[in-house]
């Protein structure tokens, strides 16, 4: 008897330990049955990589973006010939998640690699950009045209104004005077969208060797008389033996101009102080003023378009909210990085790094 009350809780063991594998069994099946009914309903493409670079998991949006029906087993340069993508694929080695622009059968895609840290593996993700990408170019014509067709009247306009202002006196005079400067706020505008225009849509650089310190140098006498009238220092600080930096010099010309001009405006006492520097494998500009300074909560904005820390003041000088908009797209043409940093009523820093040549 006592045998069998052991047999027969043995058994029952067994059975309660069969009915939970089956539980899980069941669980498990379930989780891979709604794993593969979400990446079949998505839109985006999505490809697994083992740690080796060879595709583990695709869903039905890559296999139709690709044009294979079993890309897995082999390696992803072997599925999709796109040097871009193979970088990306490379992330492991990097941050945990890049992203990238592909073009793939005449579309763009923006791809997302995020590395798997527990087994190495890789997740590439393929969102359609094509309809973003041409509604951006159609934007960009229209800014382009537009401006283009402003610039001829504005000028006639001011130049008219300059004429009439030299006949009139008293009130009218102000009142010409006031229109003239407007007039000129917006030609500044125009000449800044056409050429945040070009700079966004990516010019053919005519890349060459480019010593800072002379462009610098030549930047700031265009600046002299403004900072003399304003009681301002304006200082040159250049390290001796700096090296060239690989760019298009016109362009790095316009990275300074913007960023002296603004020390210039926002700064009523003190100095501008342009340095540079060998920072490792690169250069280094730095623009710090005694001005205004910028609050920390507007930081994240600066080089958005058109944004602007003091709207009142910014009308009044002529600013247009567009000059480090131009900057940063500039700067990161040239494979650079940009850094600002303010405390208010003290002065800002914008920071510069650029690859030596």
């Amino acid at each position: 008897a006592g045998r069998g009350d052991e047999l027969g809780e043995l058994s029952a063991g067994f059975n309660e330990m069969v009915a939970r594998l089956r539980a899980l069994v069941s669980q498990e099946t379930g989780r891979k049955e709604m794993l593969g009914k979400i990446f079949g309903a998505m839109r985006e493409g999505l490809v697994v990589l083992d740690r080796n670079g060879r595709v583990a998991l695709t869903n039905p949006a890559f296999r139709a973006l690709v044009g294979e029906e079993k890309p897995e087993g082999r390696f992803l340069w072997e599925v999709v010939r796109e040097s871009a993508l193979a970088e990306l694929a490379q992330t492991g080695n990097g941050a945990l998640t890049e992203s990238a622009t592909v073009r793939l059968g005449g579309r763009g895609f923006l791809c997302s690699a995020t590395r798997i840290p527990a087994g190495g593996e890789t997740v590439i993700t393929f969102h359609d950009v094509t309809e973003v990408e041409r509604m951006a170019a159609v934007k960009r014509d229209l800014v382009v045209n537009a401006s283009h067709e402003l610039r001829t009247p504005l000028t006639a306009i001011k130049g008219f104004l300059e004429t009439l202002s030299e006949t009139l006196t008293g009130d009218e005079k102000r009142y010409v005077e006031v229109i003239s400067r407007h007039t000129e706020r917006l030609i500044n505008i125009v000449r800044d969208l056409l050429v945040l225009s070009q700079v966004e849509e990516g010019p053919k650089l005519e890349v060459g060797p480019v010593k800072l310190d002379r462009v610098a140098a030549d930047v700031l006498r265009i600046f002299e008389r403004r900072s003399r009238e304003k009681g301002l220092e304006l200082k040159l600080e250049a390290e001796a033996g700096l090296p060239a930096v690989s760019g298009d010099e016109f362009h790095f010309e316009q990275v300074l101009v913007n960023l002296v001009d603004n020390a210039v405006k926002y700064t009523d006492a003190g100095y501008v102080r342009v340095r540079l520097a060998r920072d490792g494998e690169r250069v280094k500009l730095v623009v710090e003023d005694t001005g205004i300074g910028i609050p920390a909560d507007q930081l994240p904005r600066l080089y958005e378009r058109f944004f602007v820390t003091d709207k009142a003041r910014s009308r009044k000088l002529g600013g247009t909210g567009l000059g480090l908009a131009i900057v940063k797209h500039i700067v990161l043409q040239h494979g650079g990085t940009i850094e600002a940093e303010s405390d208010p009523g003290q002065g800002s820093r914008f920071t510069v790094t650029l690859p030596a040549a």
